[in-house]
């Protein structure tokens, strides 16, 4: 190699090196981060189905962003739902469940219609209630024709798959799952299941696998059945917004429910300054018994 060209590597190292410092020094260089705790905002989830119920709304107030505790129930707040058909509905607090408030008698909704929710309190303790609405409306129904449960085995360890068998529609569709084993009904947002039409769109869901399931002998935290068990799921197309809103309470802090952690992070349909989703879908129910 020539004196030029040996000068020239060396040049070039020496960049590359340098280079190389800067970056690693601006990347652990300690940078000042916001923690302080933002205000406390409403929190509202709830939803309106065809189902013959007392349809609920939870209310809360949010907890600081680093708060691990669940969301302070706010009790006396003014709820109502009315609907595009002239049906107003005045909801009542539960005196068991603070902050959880209900039709006083049961109610189905109905698909096609509008429902509005209006909820009043006074967040910030100044004697004003603020207001909160959002507007939803139900979808039609999605008939599911057969579910099955089968044992399925991957790696030696076994677990149990649900499969939907039904016609998706030409349009943009996103639907919810959610489980009933054995009368009682798996109502958490990290025990659904959600599903989009993207891979499917217009054709007949075959076995398309919705669910997977553990077994008794399982030490995790996932829903377990064993054979024999019986098992209806609640199917029900379900707006966009609520089909992001489901995905980013299960990815966030607590999977559960805005109620909980750094609410301000996941999707919502409250106007007003509130957090959270209310919407409206109809509910096709299936029955199955396990493999």
């Amino acid at each position: 190699m020539s004196k030029n060209n040996s000068k020239i590597v060396k040049s070039l190292l020496l960049i590359i090196l340098n280079f190389s410092f800067f970056i690693f020094n601006s990347c652990t260089a300690p940078i000042d981060i916001e923690t302080d705790d933002s205000l406390p905002v409403i929190s509202i989830f709830g939803s309106f189905t065809d189902e013959l119920k007392q349809q609920s709304v939870t209310v809360s107030v949010s907890s600081p962003y680093f708060d691990n505790q669940p969301n302070r129930a706010l009790s006396g707040a003014t709820v109502e739902v009315s609907t595009s058909n002239g049906d107003v509905f005045m909801l009542v607090e539960d005196p068991v469940n603070p902050g959880r408030y209900q039709t006083q008698n049961e109610v189905a909704g109905v698909p096609g219609t509008t429902y509005k929710l209006i909820v009043k309190a006074d967040i910030n303790n100044d004697g004003v209630q603020e207001s909160y609405s959002v507007t939803s409306t139900m979808p039609t129904i999605m008939t599911v024709d057969s579910i099955r449960i089968k044992s399925v085995s991957a790696m030696g360890k076994q677990s149990y798959e649900l499969s939907v068998y039904a016609q998706d529609p030409l349009t943009e569709d996103y639907y919810l799952g959610i489980y009933e084993i054995n009368g009682l009904l798996m109502d958490k947002i990290s025990k659904y299941s959600i599903l989009n039409d993207e891979m499917f769109n217009g054709q007949y869901m075959n076995s398309w696998a919705l669910g997977k399931f553990g077994t008794m002998d399982d030490d995790d935290d996932r829903m377990r059945l064993k054979s024999g068990d019986v098992v209806i799921l609640h199917f029900s197309r379900i707006e966009k917004g609520y089909y992001y809103f489901i995905q980013q309470c299960r990815n966030g802090m607590n999977g559960e429910s805005p109620f909980g952690g750094p609410a301000s992070n996941i999707v919502t349909n409250i106007s007003g300054g509130g957090v959270g989703y209310f919407t409206a879908y109809a509910v096709s129910k299936t029955t199955a018994v396990v493999e």
